[in-house]
């Protein structure tokens, strides 16, 4: 989960349990890294073709690599209505790159392996873009991973964020909401509304203009108690849901509940001061839709939200929440965002 995330500031019994329970997730024996740089580009590419071991779900359509065409071969599962296309981030020419479009009726989510901006050359020019709380907030991590982990989760912000708006990566500011969920803090670019979310191996960034949105990426490798665990987090209708599934199934319904759960609690800017067992997931078998049920007490409505789900590599899973309201679904466009630093850094 991201380390942004960690913002409740009412100390209740079940968001303390929950953040026990976090930690014992994201802090179990480590497992050996591949190379997920080339596995995101080779399993986005694999899902764009219809490949194996990638899977893009609900509400998800793929595009090609320029992003320039849509084909109807891609791999379709579910709902159809959200567009879900992948283009990947180009090397900067010598003239400056053009900011990107966001339309209004899209999102547009960032992936990067941070092994891919792990280059000692380069930790003093991305430090240098960090605001003096964000470089204190890294000094106190103890080991270098996860100083690096934190640097390249905050750089691909800033870098993402310059895309779309004429500002230098240094010169983004940003102000914390009453949970401690950080905003764009600028009347000239405020539009622009963002989530981060980091796991082992995977950072995701997730932007659109003047909604709500929220992101949650997790390492599905890591050691975790899915029933023991769910029985703490999750809602009543969930848990049965998933002691309905076959045991070999446990693990994959668990973290498409998990994902789903953070990224519509990251959305509402509230983290795990909302609580979890007030809202349900309805998920069809597969990677069908996923539908949301939200209990009144909350303040909010379920139609109001639309969520996507996909696998960018065998080992990660990631959700994304849109709050659409009344609208139709959006388009969720799909970048890996190792070359950001190419236009970045110029």
């Amino acid at each position: 989960m991201a380390a942004l995330r960690r913002t409740v500031t009412t100390a209740t019994p079940a968001a303390t349990a929950t953040r026990a329970i976090t930690a014992r997730i994201h802090h179990g024996r480590r497992f050996a890294r591949s190379r997920p740089s080339e596995a995101l580009r080779a399993g986005l590419w694999g899902a764009a073709g219809g490949g194996a071991g990638v899977t893009i779900a609900q509400n998800i359509v793929v595009a090609s690599a320029d992003g320039r065409r849509e084909s109807p071969a891609w791999r379709r599962i579910g709902a159809p209505r959200t567009r879900l296309r992948y283009t990947p981030s180009t090397p900067m020419s010598d003239d400056a790159a053009p900011l990107l479009a966001l339309p209004s009726d899209e999102a547009h989510l960032w992936l990067l392996d941070p092994a891919a901006w792990d280059i000692p050359a380069l930790s003093d020019r991305l430090r240098s873009w960090l605001s003096p709380d964000e470089a204190a907030r890294m000094d106190r991590y103890l080991f270098l991973r996860h100083r690096h982990e934190y640097l390249a989760t905050r750089a691909l912000c800033r870098a993402v964020l310059s895309r779309y708006a004429p500002v230098d990566p240094a010169a983004w500011r940003f102000r914390a909401n009453r949970w401690g969920r950080p905003e764009v803090d600028s009347p000239e670019t405020g539009w622009l509304r963002f989530n981060l979310s980091n796991a082992e191996g995977m950072l995701a960034c997730l932007v659109a203009r003047e909604r709500e949105v929220g992101v949650d990426v997790e390492d599905t490798a890591r050691e975790v108690d899915v029933l023991a665990t769910a029985a703490h987090v999750f809602a009543p209708s969930e848990i049965a849901a998933l002691g309905r599934q076959r045991h070999d199934a446990h693990r994959a319904r668990f973290f498409h509940y998990w994902t789903l759960k953070e990224s519509y609690i990251k959305a509402r800017g509230m983290g795990l001061a909302l609580p979890l067992d007030r809202f349900a997931f309805e998920l069809d078998e597969g990677d069908g839709e996923a539908r949301i049920v939200i209990d009144p007490s909350l303040g909010d409505e379920s139609e109001a939200w639309q969520f996507a789900r996909l696998r960018p590599t065998p080992r990660h899973q990631v959700a994304v929440a849109l709050r659409r309201g009344a609208e139709p679904d959006l388009r969720v466009v799909v970048r890996e965002a190792s070359g950001l630093l190419d236009q970045a850094l110029r």
